[in-house]
């Protein structure tokens, strides 16, 4: 076995230990961006420590940390290797513009980088509003934006309007306003047609216009229509169907012609006005006044008009016609009479209207100045009887050949008439009975035979009525007065007769009540009351009236005859005023005055109703219209058709009337002397509403006379024998 050989073992040297180095090859640090946010966080890139063998000392300088190897960010002095990562982290600075330097050694090996923060923008991303047109008026109207495009609070101000941030409410103050917040405009539309409004939002010098267009004006409404009426009546108010305006959005010009509107119940008007949508209008008119004539409204609204037609029925009837005077039958001894009264046709105007006498047309001349509404002539007479028949023709073409007809006979004025027999007897009372289908004349008489005489107004016959159930035949019904409502006839009779006052059934012609007046009536000659009267102005306590003559008092009586009184004497109440022979005492229709004619002095007193004080009314002695009067007898009231008068009636003055105005007591001639019918004692007058007359009972001619209203011409209803047999 070969010898073992131990190896010889050389020794190894050490190598030499390493000089330290800590200066690292160079590295940088970056920033992703140029610059930050105010007070953002900011990360360097990640470099790698290389070009060191030893431990090297890092400084990074105030405001920084960093991270080594992917650890946590720290602050403080440290040391890194080689080969280890290194990234820094720091904060940009808290106010625009601001720069942060950051300084990072690692042994003797030193480098920076700078952090700059972003500069101040104010400035936003323009923005818009969308502009609106048509428009309501006076409405407010809004559009949103979103502001981007700054970094800061943003000023924001706004002209002609407000805006409002998020939620917030609407202001019109200055304000700021951040990115990313939403912006709402508000703007009112104009509150004119066809008008731009804007409001301008200021965002940091950048400006958004919200322009609102009001929609244009319109006043011309959808077209309406009314319905036509046909077959209307005359002169009369016809309404069309309410229309409702639409189409319009303004006040719209409303004109009518030949008619009147009324808007939303409003009262109606033919003046020119305005209109609004939504409003009913009314339009009406009134029909033709003759037949077969259309009436039309026109209706303008807005520039768009209709009408409303109104057509009156065709006129088949003729037209008729009244005499108002002379009464139905009278005669005269004249060679004329005035005729005169009224014709009217419902449907028509009136063309024609003629007098025939005796069947042939008498040539006369009708005057009116109102389409025969009124109307007269003088007529020519021819001697005998003339019958009188009006034709009346309307323009339609009907004819009314009997439309009216009275009687006028010519002959001597001495003749009785209508026929002989039935005297009249002296007389203080002409009364109208018109409480039965044939009104009459009821005219009283001195003869102790207690029967009246009756005049039929038709007709002017007279016939002979008895009161019965009086207590003696020794009764005068001289003096009387009618009580219609209470259809009683009263009766005075006074010497040389009996003393009593009577009621009498109107219908019976039965006394039903009586009462003696011997302790009133204190004169023994002649009738001591001439004239009476029934008062109802107090409907609970209606009386009876009288006028004492020689008493020179007014008495008053219940209707039931059963206490006498006196209303007024020359010592009640006082002796102001006193009587003069009172011979009538009338109530003015319609009114509580009495008035009071005197006899003897031809005065006209009125008289208290309730104290019974009497003053002057009227003294027709003393007027410069009349002639010679000194005495008054009777009178009665023409207070119908416009006239307010007292007819008087004379007794020495007899052949003619006056008429005394009833307020301002103007006295004038009324009927003057006629010559061919003359008055000879004109001691009663009748005025009754029906005619247009009054009724004269004449006892120096035993006549009943009619005397026209209007112009004072006298005719002769009825005549007995021209004496008076005792």
């Amino acid at each position: 076995m070969a010898p073992t050989t131990t190896p010889t073992i050389t020794p190894t040297p050490f190598p030499p230990t390493p000089v330290p180095d800590t200066s690292p090859e160079a590295f940088t640090f970056t920033l992703e961006q140029s610059t930050y946010a105010r007070s953002a966080e900011v990360l360097t890139n990640t470099v790698t420590i290389a070009g060191i063998n030893t431990q090297a000392p890092l400084v990074v300088s105030a405001g920084a940390e960093y991270s080594i190897a992917s650890g946590d960010f720290t602050t403080g002095n440290t040391t890194i290797a080689n080969g280890q990562t290194l990234q820094i982290k720091t904060q940009a600075g808290a106010e625009f513009g601001d720069e942060v330097a950051i300084t990072v050694s690692v042994g003797d090996y030193e480098t920076s980088f700078t952090v700059v923060t972003v500069p101040q923008d104010i400035t936003p991303e323009p923005f818009s509003f969308a502009a609106k047109t048509d428009v309501d008026l006076a409405t407010a109207y809004t559009a949103s934006a979103t502001i981007t495009g700054i970094n800061d609070a943003a000023p924001i101000s706004v002209s002609n309007g407000e805006y409002a941030i998020g939620d917030g409410d609407f202001t019109s103050a200055d304000g700021t306003i951040e990115s990313g917040e939403t912006v709402t405009v508000k703007v009112l539309s104009s509150t004119n047609f066809s008008t731009e409004t804007a409001a301008v939002l200021d965002i940091g010098g950048v400006k958004g216009t919200l322009a609102v267009t009001t929609l244009a004006q319109d006043i011309e409404p959808d077209t309406f229509s009314f319905e036509s009426v046909m077959d209307a009546d005359l002169n009369t108010v016809y309404s069309a169907d309410a229309i409702t305006i639409s189409g319009i959005n303004d006040a719209a010009p409303i004109v009518v012609a030949d008619g009147e509107y009324a808007i939303n119940d409003q009262p109606f008007t033919s003046e020119e006005g305005t209109v609004q949508a939504g409003d009913n209008v009314v339009l009406r008119l009134t029909s033709a006044a003759t037949a077969n004539t259309v009436a039309m409204a026109t209706l303008t609204v807005g520039g768009i008009a209709n009408s409303f037609s109104v057509t009156t029925v065709k006129d088949l009837l003729a037209p008729t016609a009244k005499i108002a005077f002379p009464p139905p039958t009278a005669k005269t001894a004249n060679t004329s009479v005035i005729v005169r009264g009224s014709a009217e046709d419902n449907l028509s105007q009136i063309t024609d209207l003629k007098i025939f006498v005796n069947g042939q047309d008498s040539g006369a001349s009708i005057e009116s100045t109102d389409n025969f509404a009124t109307w007269r002539t003088q007529l020519d007479l021819l001697e005998g009887d003339n019958a009188i028949t009006l034709v009346v023709t309307d323009e339609a073409g009907n004819v009314n050949s009997e439309a009216a007809a009275v009687n006028m006979r010519r002959e001597p004025y001495a003749n009785p008439f209508p026929h002989e027999g039935v005297d009249f007897g002296h007389s203080r009372s002409v009364i109208l009975d018109d409480s039965t289908g044939s009104p009459r004349l009821l005219i009283g008489r001195t003869f102790y035979d207690g029967t009246i005489r009756s005049v039929d107004l038709a007709t002017g016959v007279r016939t002979e009525l008895t009161i019965t159930g009086l207590p003696t035949d020794r009764i005068s019904t001289e003096c009387m007065a009618l009580d219609k409502k209470g259809g009683a006839l009263y009766v005075v009779s006074t010497p040389p007769a009996d003393r009593f006052i009577y009621r009498v059934d109107l219908a019976t012609l039965q006394v039903t009540h009586s009462l003696d007046l011997s302790d009133q009536l204190m004169h023994s000659g002649d009738l001591s009351v001439r004239h009476m009267t029934v008062d109802r102005s107090k409907p609970d306590e209606p009386r009876i009236l009288l006028a004492m003559i020689y008493e020179n008092t007014i008495g008053a009586l219940d209707l039931n005859l059963s206490e006498f009184t006196v209303l007024s004497s020359n010592t009640v109440p006082d002796g102001a005023q006193p009587f003069d022979s009172p011979t009538d005492i009338k109530l003015v229709p319609g009114t509580d005055r009495l008035l009071v004619i005197n006899e003897g002095s031809g005065k006209i007193l009125e008289v208290d109703p309730n104290t019974g004080a009497r003053s002057l009314f009227a003294d027709p002695s003393a007027s410069t219209n009349t002639n010679i009067w000194n005495s008054s007898n009777a009178l009665a009231f023409d207070v119908y058709q416009g006239r307010n008068r007292a007819i008087v009636a004379g007794y020495k003055n007899h052949d003619t009337l006056l008429a005394v105005n009833l307020e301002t007591w103007v006295t004038e001639l009324f009927s003057e002397l006629e010559l061919n019918l003359g008055f000879e004692a004109n001691l009663a007058i009748e005025i009754h509403p029906d005619y247009d007359y009054a009724f004269i009972y004449d006892l120096g001619v035993l006549t009943i006379f009619a005397v026209d209203l209007e112009f004072g011409q006298r005719v002769i209803i009825s005549k007995s024998r021209d004496w008076l047999p005792r």
